[in-house]
This record gives C-alpha cells, structure tokens and sequence, in this order.
C-alpha cells in the first residue's frame, strides 16, 4: 500500500479544516481544504487522495508543500500580476470620470464603441472592447437600469430639500422634540393589478386568428411606509387610492408607534396627500417632497 503523504504543519486540526472547507465557497480551494483534512484523518496516500478528489497525481503533494510551509494562506489562490493595463492609473480614473458625467452630446450613455474612439483620440491608445468591459467592472461599473425623470423636475429645489431637511423636519415636529424620539417613515403606493393577455396559437404564416378573449380583470392599491433605521414595513392593501386610503394608513401607523414616540411621514405631493380632508394625527407628521423626485423617498426603491 502507498505511503501516506506526510504533513509537518500543525497550526490546525483536521475538524478545523473539515468546517473550513464546509464553509468555503470556491471549490478549487474547498478541494486544497479538504485533501489536507482527509490526509490528517485518515491517513491516506497521494494515490488515495487522487482518486477520491479526481485531481492529478502531483497535485496532492503540491497542496501538501503549500500546506507545511505556507499553513493555511498557502491553500488560498495567490496574487496574480498578469499583463499590466495600456493605460495609467490616473487615465483608467480619467475614462471612469467620463463614463460617470455621461455623455455631452445628447447620447443616452457612454457605448463600448464611443469610448474606444474617445481613448484612442485623447491617449492615443488602441482599446477592445473586451479590455474596455473589464476596466469599467474593475472600477465598479457596471450596466444597471437608468432611473426615468421627469422634464420639470427641479434638481436645485431637490439639493435644497436635502440640505434643509432638518430645518424642515423641526417645523413640522412638536418644540423640544429629541431626535431619538422621531422615527422617520417614507411612505408610497402603487397599483397591483392583472388582466389577460391574448393566447399564442398554431397559424399559417403571416395570419392572425380571431379568438375570444376574458375582459376582466382585476387590480388593487398597495399603501406601504417603511423605516430604514430597522427596516419596519407598514402597509395597507385597499381598492382606492384617496383621501380616505392613506388616513386609514396614518392611523395604521400612529396606533403602531410606541409610547412617547413620534412618526414624521415622508410622502410625494399626490392630490391625496394635500387634501383639506386629510386627518392630523397627534403623533404624526407629513413632509412633503418636492415635486417630480422620487429618488428622494427610499419607499420607491421597494420592489
């Protein structure tokens, strides 16, 4: 029978390895963990080892060498230099600072194309396209779903709300308040709703049969305030969205809070949040965003 592989590093026992490959999430290093703990546990050869893991004949002993002299760090992959970028750090911050401003021509954003042109006029560097992709994920960007604003959105109105909002959050709140005894909600609501949709069906090329199709349908209001200190959902499901909806909301809420606790509601200006009928809760207040931001009420970002 083949001699066991011999391991001179004792820093670990084997149930330590055991958990460690349990836990890891690589499985190149899971395998380096566990070939290490099968060896310490039930003494098995480089041979053994090799069928048990299906890896190569040397591999074992390589991880055994990484292991005594390394100990643990030496299972883990090592840095790997490679190829150095055609472009400078400062320049890779340059392109990063293009893609972030966006573009000054009217285009949508920044194209793998447009920016190979932009870094070949101004560095005069030939890029892939492939190189491009890399560099922008290695700085963290990445494609994501633009965020739609309104044309009469006011973003000097929007800066000047952030920068006030303790101003405005005091007038509203009862004198003496302390900020511990405030929890500050974002509230919104949407419409949640099905109806059906025409059937696919076997046809002659370039034909479309007539088919009956189910009218009906059926849809909802959800009314939903979230507090993101803690991460508390409030919310109501209703058929309407008015006046009498988010009333039934604010006491929701109210009757929630505890005792000696105040509530400031932060909501968009929807006809409902503005009406004369709306009921003033002892331990509530409204404060309303300026119009057309959305990205100021976290409760938008729920999906």
């Amino acid at each position: 029978m083949p001699a066991a592989i011999s391991i001179n590093n004792d820093t670990l026992f084997k149930e330590e390895l055991e958990e460690l490959a349990r836990k890891c999430q690589v499985t190149r290093i899971r395998k380096r963990l566990k070939a290490i703990a099968l060896i310490l546990k039930e003494k098995l050869s480089r041979l053994q080892v090799r069928r048990k893991l299906k890896v190569g004949m040397q591999t074992p002993c390589d991880w055994v060498n990484r292991y005594n002299t390394e100990g643990l760090w030496g299972l883990y992959d090592r840095p790997r230099i490679g190829r150095l970028s055609k472009l400078t750090e400062m320049q890779q911050q340059a392109v990063v600072g293009w893609v972030i401003e966006g573009t000054t021509d009217g285009e949508p954003g920044w194209t793998l194309e447009s920016l190979q042109l932009k870094i070949k006029k101004v560095f005069g560097i030939s890029f892939s396209h492939e190189g491009i992709r890399r560099l922008l994920i290695r700085h963290g960007l990445r494609y994501s779903t633009s965020r739609p604003h309104n044309s009469k959105a006011d973003f000097e109105a929007q800066q000047q709300l952030r920068d006030a909002f303790s101003g405005s959050a005091s007038k509203i709140l009862p004198n003496g308040l302390a900020p511990e005894k405030v929890w500050i909600f974002f509230q919104d609501e949407s419409g949640v709703g099905q109806r059906s949709v025409s059937s696919r069906i076997r046809a002659k090329k370039n034909t479309r049969p007539p088919m009956v199709q189910d009218q009906f349908y059926g849809n909802c209001y959800l009314f939903s305030s979230i507090f993101p200190d803690t991460g508390c959902l409030v919310y109501l499901v209703c058929d309407k969205a008015n006046t009498e909806q988010i009333t039934l909301h604010l006491q929701q809420i109210s009757a929630g809070l505890p005792k000696g606790l105040h509530e400031l509601d932060v909501l968009d200006k929807a006809s409902w949040h503005k009406s004369n009928k709306l009921l003033v809760l002892d331990n509530v207040g409204l404060l309303r965003l300026v119009s057309y931001s959305p990205q100021l009420n976290s409760a938008e970002n729920l999906s």
